[in-house]
């Protein structure tokens, strides 16, 4: 039974160029997410390619961000600290 922390599709996630969208999906190959891509409409291509990427690194950004948390090898009194536990915060718990 997946918990509210491991509740996300585990990654890693992988991005696929369409012809309209970049599609993000799971390593069964289902969809994640999908962001606007080519459209020669909108001036925005390579934000939406990095939208993307990001989107992607999500899985990975987290797993790294709970290993160093539980690492001990840090300040807990940092900004850098802070802003850790809040995006972890955030990715698990939508910020709440």
């Amino acid at each position: 039974m997946k918990t509210k922390s491991d509740a996300h599709t585990p990654g890693p996630w992988s991005i696929a160029d369409t012809v309209s969208d970049y599609r993000i999906s799971g390593p069964d190959g289902i969809g994640v997410a999908r962001t606007d891509g080519i459209s020669p409409r909108r001036n925005n291509c390579e934000e939406n390619a990095a939208n993307a990427r990001l989107i992607a690194a999500a899985p990975d950004l987290l797993e790294a961000a709970k290993e160093f948390e539980g690492a001990g090898d840090y300040n807990d009194n940092t900004v850098a600290w802070h802003k850790l536990r809040a995006a972890i915060d955030k990715a698990e718990n939508g910020g709440k």
